[in-house]
Formats: C-alpha cells, sequence, structure tokens
C-alpha cells in the first residue's frame, strides 16, 4: 500500500495535465497543490464560492469556461438568504453578457441540426450561436420511424386528456405520458432505430417522472440503451434523437411549474429548456399537452416559443397515434380471457364507463399484497361504488 501511495504522488507531480472535479480540488489539496493554470470547465453549474477556491490554485492564469445560458448551481435550501448567495453562477457574479469583452464567445456549433439551433439562437443567445456548415448539410444514416424523422416533432397528448399528479416531495409525474414516452422507445427499437445508447434519450424536468418512465423502459428491457433523466443529468450530454417530455397537464398542482414558465434568457426555467433542446443533435421530439400549455404559458416564456417554432416548422403528431403504436395485451395481462373489451381497450388501453368498471373489478379481485389507484374522479360517490370490491 506503501508502494501504491508513493506512485500515486509521483505521477500527480509529474503530470503536464491534471483532470479533477472541482469539488476533488479542495478533497484532495495536500495531492494537487499549486499549477501554473486552472481551467474550470461546465462553470455555469460550479458554487461561486467552489469557483474561487479552484481559481486560488493557479499561479499564473485562470480560465472559466461554459455556457451562461445553461443551468446555474443546484443548491438544496428552504432559506431565500442562502440562495441569493449561492444560487448564481460565476458568469452571473461577474456581470457578464452576450458582448461582454472580458468574454470570447465561442459562437459556432457543431452539435444540433440548423432548425433545432434555431430554437434557442435568438431567444437564448441574441441570435449570435451559429451552426457550422458541415453541421447543416450533415445527415445520419438512420431515422427514427415516420411521423417521427423530421428535425421537429411534436406528440400532442390534447386528445388524450392525461392527468398530471405530484407525489409526496411536490414532484410531478404523468402516468400517460410515460406510457407514450414508452411505446415511442418501443416502436423505434422495433423498427430498428436504436442500435447504441447513443440514438434516443428521454429527458423529463421532474424526478418522479424520470423514474416511472425509467421503469417502464426498464420493463421493455431498454435501460441500456436508452437513458431516462432529468435535465441536469443531461447537461453536457448529446443524442441522436432526444426527446423532451412535459408532464403538466389537467389536475396536480393546477399550475405550471417554474422550469416551464421561464423568460429567456435569464431565468432558470429558460436555461433548463434551452439544455434539454440542445441536447438532440438531429431529432427533437416533444412530447406535450399543448391545449393545457397553450391556456398557460406566459406568452414571453422560452417553451411558448419553442413549441410555437415547431408547430410551424415541424410536425405534430396526436398523441392517440402514439398510444395504438405498443401492443397492450402486456398492459392488460389477465383481462382478454376475463371482461369483455371493446376495440378502444384492446388496442389503446382506453376504456369508457361499461368496460372500466368490468376491468376494475377483475384488477381488484387479482391484488395479492396492494391497491393503489391513480384517478382524477376521487369522490365520495365513486369511492362508495367501489367500496363493496375494496
Amino acid at each position: 500500500e506503501l508502494k501504491i501511495s508513493e506512485l500515486r504522488t509521483s505521477i500527480v507531480k509529474e503530470a503536464k495535465v491534471l483532470g479533477a472535479t472541482c469539488t476533488k480540488t479542495y478533497l484532495a489539496v495536500k495531492e494537487i497543490g499549486h499549477v501554473d493554470i486552472v481551467i474550470i470547465d461546465e462553470a455555469s453549474m460550479v458554487l461561486p464560492p467552489m469557483a474561487w477556491y479552484c481559481a486560488g490554485l493557479a499561479k499564473d492564469r485562470v480560465v472559466v469556461s461554459g455556457d451562461f445560458r445553461q443551468i446555474p448551481p443546484i443548491v438544496q435550501t428552504s432559506q431565500q438568504a442562502v440562495y441569493d448567495v449561492l444560487g448564481h453562477d460565476v458568469f452571473f457574479a461577474a456581470g457578464v453578457n452576450v458582448g461582454d469583452p472580458r468574454m470570447v464567445q465561442l459562437d459556432t456549433q457543431y452539435r444540433m441540426d440548423k432548425a433545432i439551433c434555431s430554437l434557442i439562437s435568438d431567444p437564448m443567445y441574441g441570435g449570435t450561436l451559429k451552426t457550422a456548415v458541415e453541421t447543416e448539410s450533415s445527415q445520419t444514416a438512420r431515422k427514427p420511424p415516420p411521423s417521427y424523422d423530421g428535425t421537429l416533432t411534436i406528440v400532442d397528448t390534447s386528445d388524450l386528456w392525461p392527468f398530471e399528479s405530484v407525489n409526496a416531495f411536490k414532484s410531478r409525474f404523468n402516468l400517460m405520458h410515460a406510457l407514450l414516452a414508452r411505446n415511442l422507445a418501443w416502436h423505434f427499437n422495433r423498427k430498428g432505430y436504436i442500435q447504441s445508447n447513443t440514438d434516443l434519450a428521454i429527458c423529463t424536468p421532474y424526478a418522479a417522472q424520470s423514474r416511472l418512465i425509467k421503469k417502464l423502459i426498464d420493463g421493455e428491457k431498454l435501460g441500456t440503451l436508452v437513458q431516462v433523466g432529468t435535465v441536469h443529468s443531461f447537461q453536457g450530454d448529446e443524442r441522436n434523437a432526444i426527446l423532451l417530455e412535459l408532464p403538466e397537464s389537467y389536475g396536480g398542482a393546477r399550475m405550471l411549474g417554474q422550469f416551464l414558465q421561464g423568460i429567456p434568457p435569464k431565468q432558470v426555467g429558460a436555461r433548463l429548456i434551452n439544455v434539454a433542446v440542445s441536447r438532440a443533435k438531429n431529432h427533437l421530439i416533444v412530447l406535450a399537452n399543448l391545449t393545457y400549455l397553450d391556456r398557460l404559458l406566459p406568452s414571453s416564456s422560452l417553451l411558448r416559443g419553442i413549441l410555437y417554432d415547431m408547430q410551424e416548422n415541424g410536425c405534430v403528431v396526436p398523441g392517440a397515434d402514439l398510444l395504438k403504436l405498443r401492443p397492450i395485451e402486456s398492459d392488460l395481462r389477465g383481462l382478454f380471457d376475463r371482461v369483455p373489451l371493446d376495440m378502444d381497450a384492446k388496442t389503446m388501453g382506453i376504456f369508457n364507463q361499461s368496460t372500466f368498471d368490468a376491468a376494475i373489478e377483475a384488477d381488484l379481485s387479482n391484488a395479492k399484497g396492494s391497491i393503489v389507484i391513480f384517478s382524477g374522479f376521487v369522490t365520495p360517490s365513486r369511492v362508495a361504488k367501489l367500496g363493496d370490491l375494496l
């Protein structure tokens, strides 16, 4: 062990370049010591005191690198005074803005298709973010199956009237949207589009929805190919196709979350949507209840502008079309032989009053350990009808 420790110390001292997280710099201060130049990357997510500490390790020069229009540091506090000090990035602290003489802007991006870049360039960067010529002309050999093969696609769930809920930690989730996200991944895989973990990822603003979708994706044995996470987990990452799922809908919190309401370019919500959109290289798919969002989104919010541009320049797919894609047998296991189901129930899992009553009776009688009911219609009279069964 002593020899290994001495070898480690020798390697660190003789290294020309050291890579470490900002946290590691003060946890291993004796090992790292002072260096000639410090480069702080992804600086928008670094707490200002941590950036200050890292900068203090440099003898000659400090380079702060990052996007001041992306997600700011995460500060887990309920105290506004603490957030006011720690909740802003180093760019905010320095008063940096577009055109600042202290800043060198890398104004050409090579990741996104031009149509995706156009969604965020004007509102977030004052039109200064350009797309490289080679990026404009590049096309991947494989595309998602129709009708999702365009650069910009919206899956509009207005026709399904999906319900949004919140868990005990006030994190939002939407069961119908989670099923649709599962259907999309299943369909893409069945059509041969998903061949590696760089082809499709699913991101959502909320941890509860992320966990729900991930369970459904894992149930299809696609967990190693399709990453599911909150937008924060995708900063610095990219995929050929991104599904941005927005759970906000009827019920639940009865108002939009701050992430969706963000006004560009500086509000946190706008910065989060900016990160989510800019993860997509060739195909951006947004899963949302357009009718609900259109009623509640602020007129100047970044998301409203993006959804408008996507409707103008892309394709809108009804949610029911996506719901029909996935064979429903596995979801309705045990019902087909016990309950008379109509065509809507067999193809989409949508029940009317008569088929629903029969189906829920069969489901409740099959329960062995526990019963959880998600419903937008929990009233005393409705519960009374289920009393005998329960």
